[in-house]
């Protein structure tokens, strides 16, 4: 089934059209009113196709705190009113149970995060929701990229994920024992050249890690290791520069084969991740983190219309079989039928026969009965 992903930044709006094999960039709109504009006039010829939002927003924010440890309905209502009270001014918000806190265990490790600026996606979702889009879900880049760090980590030791998406930046996200902690999103300058971008992006992590010893999220003295996704000549220029401040912490890897790892061999630009992040989210099934009610209002009609349609055609195939059945039953019958034509008509000639071979005779045939019967009981006696 056609799906779009439509990846929101806080610059523009790219949409992308995934068929099951491969995923293809369909258009780009910015976010003012002539880009609005041409988003209705997209929307008009995609209204029915199911649609992913997936964001990379420099106003995402992400937080760790300690919640009591409770399970169902209670969790649900505790983790929805601590994320409520921490982002008041949003719709967009998110909670995501970590573990246990290893300091007290009656407390869970939970990971809150929300859109702080929910204008700028109300824009883009009223306009879907004008056209009856079916919105599947709202997704974060940086929650997404907890499954492609299980596929291309395969170590023990904490990381910091550096990816360069076009749209957006620099995005760098922290992850413990395998879970996201925390990140972080920077604009990149188009004016960079490789040597000068790969100075950029080490500045830049060390920023964040300087940043993450200050929330207490890493020790001062650790070495953090970071995995970044790149390609083309910025990876060359990152791999000079890593092989000369011996950077042996810096894991490096080419945008070509992290695709090929998630199942992605179409064309993808040099270091750029956006059409990655857009593949992972179309090929994985991956759980809601923003949208409501309201924003999937339309997409649970198009379920309903699927499932009307789906309990139709299964309708229509039982009445098809039941009938085909009656069928095959009523030919059968006739064909007990006939034979028994045929073998009444078989007994009916051989009577006659035998009729017709007896000897004449005055007696009817319940006297000779009667006669036989006396006989009989005469022997007998």
């Amino acid at each position: 089934m056609l799906r779009q992903i439509l990846f929101l930044t806080s610059n523009c709006l790219t949409a992308y059209h995934y068929d099951g094999r491969k995923l293809e960039r369909v258009g780009c709109f910015v976010g003012a009113e002539a880009g609005l504009a041409h988003f209705d006039s997209y929307l008009e010829r995609v209204n029915d196709v199911p649609a992913l939002v997936l964001t990379d927003l420099v106003e995402e924010d992400f937080r760790t705190d300690s919640v009591a440890h409770t399970h169902g309905r209670d969790r649900r209502a505790l983790l929805e009113r601590h994320v409520s009270r921490l982002y008041r001014g949003t719709d967009y918000r998110h909670s995501k149970v970590l573990g246990r806190d290893p300091q007290n265990r009656r407390k869970d490790e939970v990971l809150f995060s929300g859109l702080l600026n929910p204008e700028f996606a109300d824009m883009w979702l009223q306009a879907m929701a004008h056209h009856k889009v079916p919105v599947v879900g709202i997704y974060s880049l940086p929650l997404l990229s907890t499954r492609l760090v299980k596929q291309i980590w395969n170590k023990r030791s904490d990381v910091l994920l550096v990816t360069h998406n076009a749209a957006s930046g620099l995005r760098q996200s922290f992850f413990s024992n395998g879970q996201l902690r925390f990140s972080r999103l920077t604009p990149v300058g188009t004016e960079l050249d490789p040597a000068n971008y790969a100075q950029f992006v080490h500045a830049e992590i060390g920023k964040t890690k300087r940043y993450l010893s200050n929330l207490h999220l890493l020790q001062r003295d650790v070495i953090l290791e970071v995995c970044m996704i790149s390609g083309g000549p910025y990876l060359v220029e990152l791999e000079r520069m890593r092989s000369q401040e011996t950077l042996t912490h810096y894991s490096l890897m080419d945008t070509v084969d992290v695709a090929k790892r998630v199942g992605h061999h179409g064309h993808l630009p040099e270091h750029h991740c956006d059409e990655l992040f857009a593949f992972a989210l179309a090929r994985q099934r991956e759980k809601n983190h923003y949208a409501n009610d309201v924003h999937r209002y339309h997409f649970r009609l198009f379920q309903a219309r699927q499932a009307l349609h789906a309990g139709t055609v299964l309708a229509v195939i039982a009445a098809v079989l039941w009938s085909g059945m009656q069928i095959v039953d009523g030919l059968l019958y006739r064909n007990e039928t006939r034979d028994t034509e045929q073998l009444l008509a078989i007994a009916e000639n051989r009577y006659l026969e035998i009729q017709q071979r007896a000897p004449a005779s005055e007696l009817a045939a319940e006297d000779v009965d009667l006669a036989v019967t006396t006989a009989g009981r005469l022997q007998e006696q």
